[in-house]
Formats: C-alpha cells, structure tokens, sequence
C-alpha cells in the first residue's frame, strides 16, 4: 500500500463543527511550516469550495467530495489520509460507516 497522501481529513468540514476545526488546523504553526497536510470533505463540493474561499484557505488544503452513506466513497477517502477527524452527525446514524 501507498503512503497517505494528507496526514489529516476533516468529514463534514462544511457543518459548523467542522469549519472551526478546519480554521483551527489551517492557522496552527505546524500546518503553516509545511509539517502535516490537510484536507477537507463533505458531500458537496460546491460548499467545500465556499468554506475554502471563506476562510482564505491555502491551495495546499485539498477538498475532496465524500458522501458516508456511500461506502466506496468513504474507502477512497480513508484509504488517502492518517487521521480522519470526523464531525458529521448525528453521530449514531453517520458516525458508523466512517469507522467501518
């Protein structure tokens, strides 16, 4: 197997959750001396690529589109990343399949 391409995925960096962790990840001093990489998902891309203009995050931050109620979506996610920072809810319905 390939090493990760990001040392950390944001799911649901869209929900309100999600987009303090993403603020908190994208003004932390490791991330901006290049020490780990980032991403964020949610199932739309258009909402990622608003956050992403909304809190003027760098290019390296990439988005990628992940619905959790499609497990071959949240495989090729998983399958890229470390860590995988879940935020999306209710955790009892959507938390599951990212665990799987």
């Amino acid at each position: 197997m390939s090493s990760p391409s990001f040392d950390i995925v944001v799911f649901g960096a869209t929900g309100f959750t999600g987009r303090l962790i993403t603020r908190y990840l994208a003004a932390h001093p490791q991330f901006t001396q290049g020490l780990f990489t980032v991403a964020i998902a949610a199932r739309s891309q258009s909402k990622l690529q608003a956050l992403a203009q909304e809190l003027g995050l760098p290019p390296s931050i990439s988005t990628l589109q992940v619905d959790v109620t499609d497990y071959k979506s949240v495989e090729a996610a998983v399958q890229k990343t470390r860590v995988v920072i879940n935020t999306i809810g209710p955790y009892w319905l959507l938390g599951t399949p990212v665990v799987k």
